[in-house]
């Protein structure tokens, strides 16, 4: 698990090297933020409806989202969940909501919520 003090780092580390200026990486990051439940509630929707393409979509925009903030760990979480999708001897626990991949990717989701709440709240 990352701290939320080197969560906020690397995100600003992350959006300072896509050349958003300090006073706009919080208004970056809330729109993030403001993505953030529809994420997880697709998630959660794909995974208890056992939509395999939906979750690898989700898993998808989710990483794609936590690249421009430097989330590492969510990254992470979204490929092994990719590849626990994509290996048919996983896909069960996979689609787990209280253990497994899916879990933990919604684990590292709230904490990135969370410290990037912290940073744009100050």
């Amino acid at each position: 698990m990352t701290t939320r003090a080197a969560l906020i780092d690397a995100a600003r580390t992350r959006l300072r090297e896509l050349g958003v200026d300090e006073a706009t990486q919080p208004v970056v990051a809330r729109a993030l933020l403001s993505q953030v439940p529809e994420h997880v509630a697709e998630l959660e929707r794909a995974a208890r409806a056992r939509d395999l393409a939906a979750l690898r979509r989700r898993c998808h925009k989710l990483d794609g989202a936590a690249a421009m903030f430097g989330l590492d760990e969510v990254r992470a979480r979204c490929r092994a969940l990719r590849a626990s999708l994509d290996d048919p001897a996983r896909v069960e626990s996979a689609l787990e909501l209280r253990r497994g991949p899916l879990a933990a990717l919604l684990a590292a989701v709230e904490d990135a919520r969370r410290a990037l709440r912290e940073w744009v709240d100050g």
